[in-house]
């Protein structure tokens, strides 16, 4: 649960920034453009495992100062034959 909320606020947080700048009364299509750019820019940066560890690592420290369950992975299941 922890995890997922931490990966929800690290990719819905720039998104939201872009929102605001969209409907800003006095935004230009310029600046939109810019907004839309540095969203790019900080969701790709996203897609490295660096920063997944970062995360991973945030939300272990979570886990333990909160005392609640570690995480583990799910048990792969296997089709029916």
């Amino acid at each position: 649960m922890m995890l997922g909320v931490k990966l929800a606020v690290a990719i819905f947080s720039p998104l939201e920034q872009l929102n605001r700048s969209l409907q800003a009364k006095d935004a230009t299509v310029t600046g939109m453009l810019e907004a839309r750019e540095k969203v790019i820019v900080e969701l790709s940066c996203l897609r490295n495992e660096t920063e997944l560890q970062s995360i991973m690592a945030d939300v272990e420290q979570c886990v333990i100062t909160d005392d609640l369950d570690k995480l583990i992975l799910p048990r792969v299941g296997h089709p029916p034959s």
